[in-house]
């Protein structure tokens, strides 16, 4: 399972914010809810605060969205390629002085890698990674990372799963079960929808991995996905060499759909007949194609098993969209009221 999500330090501190509240509603003799006899206090603080862990939570979804659309600050810092070769090449030799005992501390290596990094002018979007080996390995492993000003996306979802859990707990206990009004009812309502589909997520998130890893055979679906663009780069210059009418002719099969085993067996068969010279390129292009058929099948099954454990954004991220609106109303209708 992918447990890291759950040894993040987010997670005690977003625990410990819902037992605080908890203490609060106790100490206070304040019940959940707008109740007549609900402590003013308490519901203004469950309320500010489920409203400020919102806000985290959004905080998220703009960190990721930044850096998918490339406005991240370690995009607009570029350095040139001969830069980041020379980096890596000294990184690798460092690599050697680490297994020859040379650093033999981590703090060390990653003070030598900083060092090496500041040297080559690259120390603005990379940095060092340094942990201990596998037993009967490397004793340390060095890898060089974006440094991401903005923090790692990864830390960021944790922040938004941590915060996210707590802020349907205060939500809980700044409306009650029972709202007073359509829009309470509503906003309840979509409150605990987004709160029990990010769980939902939570769960596939730790577990999904495990089901991708078990359908996956000889290849990732990283590896799988860059095998398939690489046997169409290969394909593409394979037609090249033929001559300008069998690749037309190649060229029209492959645009039609679908291109079975067997149409492709057909066609090599009249060409070969017609042009002989042409067997090797055309048994060398017929064995690139079939291949690329069963990778292009595996990584279509493989895309098939991520989106199943990825399906429950289609309904999560709308539904919060909605309740971050009608947030927004009710706290200027309280703000104003």
């Amino acid at each position: 399972m992918n447990l890291t999500l759950f040894r993040s330090k987010h997670a005690p501190l977003a625990v410990l914010l819902v037992l605080g509240f908890a203490g609060f509603s106790i100490a206070a003799n304040a019940p959940w809810g707008r109740e007549v006899s609900t402590h003013r206090g308490f519901l203004l603080a469950t309320g500010w605060a489920a409203l400020l862990l919102m806000v985290i939570v959004m905080a998220y979804v703009l960190r990721k969205y930044a850096h998918r659309g490339g406005y991240s600050p370690e995009f607009r810092r570029k350095v040139d390629y001969a830069s980041l070769e020379g980096a890596e090449n000294r990184i690798k030799r460092l690599r050697q002085q680490i297994n020859a005992g040379a650093l033999p501390t981590a703090k060390e290596i990653e003070s030598e890698a900083q060092r090496i990094l500041r040297e080559e002018g690259v120390h603005k979007v990379n940095r060092a990674l340094v942990k201990p080996g596998p037993p009967g390995g490397d004793p340390f492993i060095v890898r060089i990372v974006p440094t991401e000003p903005l923090g790692r996306v990864a830390r960021w979802m944790h922040v938004h799963s941590a915060y996210g859990t707590a802020f349907g707990f205060l939500l809980l206990m700044h409306a009650g079960t029972a709202p007073q009004s359509a829009f309470g009812w509503t906003l309840l309502g979509l409150g605990f929808f987004v709160f029990a589909t990010g769980i939902l997520g939570i769960a596939l998130w730790a577990v999904g991995p495990r089901w991708l890893t078990r359908r996956e055979k000889d290849l990732s679906i990283e590896e799988a996905t860059a095998f398939q663009a690489s046997l169409g780069r290969k394909r593409s210059a394979a037609l090249e060499s033929l001559d300008a009418p069998i690749a037309r002719r190649m060229r029209s099969l492959m645009g039609r759909r679908p291109r079975s085993a067997d149409d492709v067996r057909d066609l090599i068969g009249e060409l070969t007949q017609n042009a002989p010279d042409q067997v090797p390129a055309l048994q060398d292009l017929a064995a690139l194609m079939a291949q690329e058929r069963v990778v292009a099948s595996e990584v279509k099954a493989l895309r098939r098993v991520r989106a199943t454990f990825t399906a429950w954004k289609l309904v999560h991220i709308p539904v919060a969209i909605v309740l971050v609106g009608l947030v927004a109303v009710h706290v200027a209708s309280i703000w104003k009221y």
